[in-house]
């Protein structure tokens, strides 16, 4: 099955598909966690694409990955995992929004169907804890009754799609605004624009303008179809502004990012004004997948990550500075996750890096190569997807190699991966991850995958590893001699043998050679296989 991550479904999406019709009981279940200490604490993350960062109380930190909700309070020295378990019935998958507010988390999951083909994704609802992570609520993955198939704007009836499955309906953002009551906002692929007052029990369809319509207002035309996609069974005709994939809100202020533009309303959600490529706004194109708010000495500025649909348009950031009324576009040709903000300084967490801006978002430079400041080991992707400033001024960026962190403006860094200890009691001795390992696809950079082999040592030691293929003909010796301290360690090889060639797909053979400085010498062997 393959793993899902909000980064690689936001990939594959803008086609079309098709939805059943099926019968749903929305379901919420109430545990109760005994205080943090009840839950499992390791010294490892969940998984290592690490796509969402907010803010916790008392400079600690919520943390999305592939793989399931971290959080830690200590800078990473250990995390508390929320995942599946008798006492936590949080949604299965990885994280695919995250939101935090106070003492508010929430927290959406999705996963990919085995049993599904040629779906999207599937959403596992939305887990939401009132006092920080002690007690906890789930809520299934928001739909539609069967016989919901209008919608009633200003007075006028419009057909609606009914969304009666989870398949297809993934949450890709979450936002939490405070008015006389707090309200919830959630922005699903199939399931669109929703809002809750009561954190959840209930939820309210927000209808967007169309794709052929700026505005939505009680004067504009509201001829048209609430629906992400043509239906012809139910007779209703798609919008790509009805895909949206994220949400920004405060007061009566909400900002939706969709395939179809970026919408502002300025009265909960009820009109709306929408800004496209076609409308000449100014902004790169129209699919908005980020949204981020800025506000510095009494200017608000408003950030979107914004990708082409259409020729024409183009990667980049478009941002404005006075609600909307222009646009300008910086990080051209740059594909942009997410955005982060500290005091007057702007980051931008992308493909092909982590950028800073000093002046207001007009002009970016990248951060260097990050390399461990006690291993000296490099961070092996340039792909950021997240980042995030604490009170401490320690910057925080999620990556799709783990979770890095600087306390000095990125001179050093601090590497954190999920990784399985090789040094506690009853623990395999080594072991290769990602396993099966793809040379093109894994932990890409400078022109190689690479895969990592674990070990540790109890004491200062030389160490070489060699590769054999299944009939033990020596292929490759990525490490020679190297003198290590009493650790654990992460040895890497990029699949090439000893001509620098990428080895035929199959089964692998590494030995770690271990010599230590007291003259103990010993021998771990593990296997991998080579799959392209």
């Amino acid at each position: 099955m393959k793993l899902f991550t909000k980064t690689t479904l936001l990939t594959s999406l803008l086609i079309l598909f098709s939805l059943s019709r099926l019968s749903f009981a929305q379901q919420i279940r109430d545990f109760n966690l005994d205080g943090h200490s009840t839950l499992h604490k390791s010294a490892r993350l969940l998984g290592n694409s690490v796509t969402d960062l907010k803010m916790g109380n008392l400079n600690s930190i919520w943390i999305g990955t592939g793989k399931g909700l971290n959080f830690t309070s200590d800078n990473g020295t250990t995390f508390e995992e929320y995942i599946p378990r008798d006492e936590l019935d949080i949604g299965k998958g990885g994280v695919s929004a995250l939101a935090v507010m106070g003492d508010i988390v929430i927290v959406a999951n999705a996963f990919d169907d085995p049993d599904v083909e040629e779906s999207n994704g599937t959403g596992s609802g939305l887990t939401i804890s009132m006092d920080n992570g002690f007690s906890w609520t789930h809520i299934d993955q928001p739909k539609d009754a069967d016989d919901a198939l209008f919608e009633i704007i200003f007075g006028d009836t419009i057909d609606a799609l009914p969304i009666v499955i989870d398949v297809d309906n993934v949450t890709f953002d979450i936002a939490i605004a405070i008015t006389e009551d707090t309200t919830i906002y959630i922005t699903s692929f199939a399931g669109g624009v929703r809002s809750s007052t009561d954190f959840g029990a209930t939820w309210k369809r927000i209808v967007l303008p169309p794709d052929e319509e700026d505005v939505l207002t009680d004067s504009s035309i509201h001829d048209f179809d609430l629906s992400p996609v043509n239906n012809t069974f139910f007779g209703v005709t798609g919008s790509f502004n009805h895909r949206p994939f994220s949400v920004i809100a405060w007061g009566d202020t909400v900002i939706v990012g969709t395939a179809g533009g970026i919408n502002r309303s300025i009265d909960g959600g009820v009109s709306w004004y929408k800004f496209t490529s076609r409308n000449r706004s100014g902004i790169s194109g129209d699919w908005a997948v980020s949204l981020h708010r800025h506000q510095w000495n009494g200017e608000e500025t408003i950030l979107a990550a914004t990708r082409p649909t259409v020729a024409g348009e183009f990667l980049g950031v478009s941002l404005t500075k006075d609600g909307g009324i222009s646009w300008r576009t910086v990080l051209r040709g740059q594909r942009v996750w997410n955005f982060a903000s500290d005091d007057s300084v702007l980051y931008a967490a992308a493909d092909s890096g982590l950028f800073k801006s000093v002046d207001g978002g007009i002009t970016w430079a990248s951060f260097s190569d990050i390399t461990d400041r006690e291993t000296d080991t490099p961070l092996y992707t340039q792909t950021v997807y997240s980042a995030i400033v604490m009170p401490d001024k320690r910057l925080w960026a999620g990556t799709a190699d783990g979770l890095v962190h600087t306390d000095n403006d990125g001179f050093t860094w601090t590497i954190l991966r999920a990784q399985k200890s090789t040094s506690e009691p009853g623990s395999v001795r080594t072991y290769s991850y990602p396993n099966p390992f793809s040379p093109a696809r894994h932990n890409t950079f400078g022109g190689d995958g690479h895969v990592r082999f674990h070990y540790s040592l109890s004491e200062e030691s030389t160490v070489s590893i060699s590769v054999y293929d299944f009939s033990m003909t020596l292929v490759a010796e990525p490490v020679k001699g190297v003198l290590r301290n009493a650790s654990e360690w992460d040895e890497v090889w990029t699949g090439r043998n000893g001509f620098g060639n990428i080895v035929a797909n199959g089964t692998y053979f590494y030995k770690i050679s271990i010599r230590s400085v007291s003259g103990r010498e010993e021998a771990l062997w593990g296997k991998v296989m080579v799959i392209e």
